[in-house]
């Protein structure tokens, strides 16, 4: 058995992929770790961490319109999501046998001895969101939206080298070049939706751990109660008031990095002091995040965020160029990111649709000024519509509307 682990990053989560490979480190000997980035490292010094890099351009994505097609339509999660089978290929063709992936933002609290034996019998382990049944769900993150997301989470994953892990990671792969998005309105999301199939295509070899102590995250927190004895952490269930499990690993996904006092912190938009079992576990990730200086390494910009010439691209601009590429009068000779004169940038200009607001993307119902005013005005102008057109016409146009509009209809406004 030769084992690695393996974490996928834009440069600026590097500081996480440190806390992560140090704590993988702390409770597992002689197993290899790896960094594969999307994009670029800049002027990081190598040295100054304590794994290797590999970079995803020229490695995983050989063809470099491949990658500057997927760099440009996919956002930096899609992104890094999208790579993620053919970064268990290279490892497995590089000479290793057994691979575990974590996300970045993932602490490792106890030895993965359990993983690992657990893929002496099976080629892949995966863990539910949830595990326990309840008639009457009680977990903040409601159950209906595993049906977008999918049931496992794909912030770890763990596979053996076999002729079914290669079939499944080819299939994975064609599939992730293409289809990564997070777009659960098209039934997408990311790479993680696909692992729905897992069972449909092998009859064995599937590990589906229902250890507890593997991925506590925020959409288990109702039925997973943290344990700290004997600077250990352990966990045991909530509903059931079942086995005690040692705590494996933790994924911090959605983690307050802006808010790291105790009195601030917030896990997925959860505040902890509904979990307060969770509080030292909070604590110790706060702490080693900021023993890895990782605020240096989050001022780092994303490579891929702009054109050529600095104009922020959107979420908008992303899943035009997707459209386009399948669009046979729109021919786009140039790189995604270029702005010459037959770049998509230029059509993008001259369908009047640039907007150099960089926060554009990040404008929620819970950021945005005024928003209850706006949304009154918004239902005005419904109103207004509706009397304009007339009931079944208004009917007619909210139900294409509801069954339209999303980025892609808007292709139209590209001009040639």
């Amino acid at each position: 058995m030769k084992k690695v682990i393996f974490t996928i990053v834009a440069k600026n989560y590097l500081g996480l992929a440190k806390v992560l490979a140090d704590s993988v480190r702390a409770h597992n000997e002689k197993v290899a770790f790896y960094a594969f980035v999307v994009d670029g490292i800049g002027n990081i010094n190598e040295d100054e961490l304590s794994f290797p890099i590999i970079q995803v351009k020229g490695n995983l994505i050989k063809e470099e319109s491949s990658f500057l097609e997927m760099a440009f339509k996919y956002n930096v999660t899609e992104f890094c999501t999208s790579v993620k089978s053919f970064a268990f290929t290279y490892l497995f063709e590089s000479g290793f046998t057994h691979a575990i992936y974590f996300d970045p933002d993932v602490l490792v609290t106890h030895s993965l001895d359990t993983v690992w034996d657990r893929l002496e019998s099976e080629f892949i382990v995966l863990t539910p969101h949830v595990c326990t049944i309840q008639e009457n769900f009680t977990g903040i993150i409601p159950d209906t939206a595993f049906l977008n997301f999918g049931v496992y989470n794909l912030g770890f994953i763990a596979l053996k080298k076999t002729s079914e892990s290669i079939t499944f990671l080819a299939w994975w792969g064609t599939r992730l070049k293409t289809y990564a998005f997070n777009q659960t309105a098209a039934g997408l999301f990311t790479d993680q939706i696909w692992l729905n199939f897992i069972h449909c295509f092998f009859k064995e070899g599937i590990g589906v751990s229902h250890d507890l102590g593997l991925n506590l995250g925020p959409w288990n927190l109702h039925e997973r109660k943290v344990v700290f004895r004997d600077s250990k952490f352990f966990v045991n269930n909530r509903i059931t008031d079942g086995d005690e499990y040692p705590l494996v690993f933790t994924h911090f996904s959605g983690f307050d990095y802006l808010n790291l006092g105790l009195a601030k912190n917030s896990f997925k938009g959860i505040e902890i002091d509904g979990y307060p079992d969770i509080e030292p576990l909070v604590n110790l990730y706060a702490e080693r995040l900021q023993a890895n200086h990782f605020s240096d390494f989050f001022k780092l910009g994303y490579q891929y965020s702009c054109f050529d010439n600095g104009i922020p691209i959107n979420a908008l601009y992303r899943r035009l160029y997707k459209e386009a590429l399948a669009t046979p009068h729109l021919t786009l000779h140039e790189s995604p990111f270029a702005c010459g004169k037959r770049s998509f940038y230029a059509l993008l200009c001259k369908s009047g649709l640039i907007v150099r607001n960089r926060a554009l993307d990040a404008i929620n119902r819970g950021n945005e000024k005024r928003i209850g005013s706006k949304i009154v005005l918004i239902e005005k102008v419904l109103v207004v519509l509706k009397a304009l057109l007339g009931a079944q016409r208004f009917i007619l146009l909210f139900r294409y509307l509801v069954n339209n509009l999303k980025y892609e209809t808007l292709i139209f406004m590209l001009k040639k």
